[in-house]
């Protein structure tokens, strides 16, 4: 901002400089008027040889004063070409020298440089792209955990034996029921193990769900049961990769509680702009104080040691998306929980640009 005055008045300046010619031109045929007047008529002829010496002075120094004139402007243009490169250079040197890790470099550029905007916005995009860095590495870290925690609920020595033991006794009395159990499984297992992307389409999503439900169903026979309303319109809206299974894990795992049967209903829709998705469970509940507790479970910054599958997801969203989306659970104690993941709209043809 300081640079201004100065451009105005070397700009002032240039401007009177190309009026000096004008007016001494100006000043010559006033010269000329005056001395005609001064002779008159009758004596013009018998002084126009001092009328030309007159003439030709006035020309000679009009024309030395624009020469010089010229001169000067281009002399004042040559060294303000020579500045403004200098000062170029001294805001390349100091960008280069940002670029290497010196972030303060850029602080040492004068405030009255006409070029140092360009390293403020030079230094703004460095720290946008430090800040996405940053997010990418979380996010892959968290990526990392998710697949690792949904690979020790799938390995799980217990998960496995019921799965495998279930699978064994199909064999028998089942054949055909045993080997949509087996290629369940298998497919829940190369989803799981998939490190290619970090977001999916919903359906694909959903698919991956599909195979852990019937798994579950078939191990709980009757006891369980999941019930899924999924809005046609939200199959191709893009989310975070394992985002459902932990959803139901999770009403499986704390809901049963010593009830008999449970029931998980699975709904999405778009409402707002937002894509909405809620999981339901007739379980045991929570009290008010076991629930805030879970809910600063989802806002810290370590890995929990329980619930991190919604922590995971809750934390991948929030690095994706920032505020308002995220995870936000309801219950009550003996009446069930409701978790609901809020994410924004969005289709595979508008994510292009992220992670695969």
């Amino acid at each position: 901002m300081k640079q201004r005055p100065d451009f105005e008045k070397e700009l002032l300046l240039q401007i009177m400089s190309c009026a000096v010619v004008p007016l001494f031109f100006f000043a010559a045929v006033s010269s000329l008027t005056a001395a005609l007047s001064m002779f008159g008529r009758g004596k013009i002829m018998e002084n126009a040889l001092s009328m030309g010496q007159c003439m030709a002075a006035g020309a000679i120094f009009s024309g030395g004063t624009f020469l010089i004139t010229v001169l000067w402007m281009i002399k004042r243009a040559k060294r303000a070409a020579v500045r403004r490169a200098e000062e170029f250079a001294l805001v390349f040197e100091r960008m280069e020298q940002a670029e290497k890790g010196d972030r303060e470099a850029l602080e040492r550029i004068p405030d009255d440089n006409r070029f140092r905007i360009l390293a403020e916005v030079y230094g703004q995009m460095i720290d946008r792209l430090m800040e996405q860095m940053e997010k990418n590495r979380k996010m892959a870290e968290l990526l990392a955990a998710s697949q690792r925690k949904q690979l020790e609920s799938q390995f799980n020595p217990h998960f496995l034996y019921n799965t495998l033991e279930n699978i064994r006794y199909m064999c028998k009395m089942e054949p055909h029921a045993a080997e949509r159990m087996v290629f369940s499984l298998s497919n829940l297992l190369r989803y799981s193990l998939d490190t290619g992307r970090a977001q999916v389409p919903l359906r694909e999503d959903l698919d991956h769900l599909k195979n852990y439900l019937s798994i579950l169903e078939l191990r709980f026979g009757n006891r369980f049961s999941c019930r899924i309303q999924v809005e046609p319109e939200t199959l191709e809206c893009i989310i975070p990769r394992l985002v459902l299974q932990p959803m139901i894990e999770n009403a499986v795992k704390y809901g049963f509680g010593k009830r008999p049967e449970l029931e998980v209903e699975l709904k999405a829709y778009i409402h707002e702009e937002k894509l909405i998705m809620i999981c339901r469970d007739n379980g045991v509940g929570m009290s008010l104080t076991k629930l805030s507790e879970l809910q600063d479970v989802l806002d810290q910054e370590q890995e929990p040691g329980s619930h991190s599958g919604l922590y995971n997801i809750h934390r991948r969203i929030g690095l994706l998306y920032g505020v308002p989306y995220g995870v936000k659970i309801r219950s009550a104690e003996g009446l069930g929980t409701t978790l609901v993941v809020v994410l924004p709209v969005k289709e595979e043809r508008d994510a292009q640009g992220i992670d695969r």
